[in-house]
């Protein structure tokens, strides 16, 4: 299978966005986690969730 230059192009693109979307994902959550740093177990999460 042979891609094009610009499905090349593309696909690096995609990616670009894609990691950027996460890095900026990532920040927002260590901001809210640095606000409040409180945790919680598997077990918590679950019982919370089946109220």
């Amino acid at each position: 299978m042979t891609i094009s230059v610009s499905g090349l192009v593309r696909n690096a693109l995609l990616e670009k966005i894609e990691d950027e979307y996460d890095l900026e994902c990532y920040k927002k959550a260590i901001e809210e986690y640095n606000k409040n740093p409180k945790t919680y177990t598997l077990e918590e999460v679950k019982e919370r969730l089946e109220k």
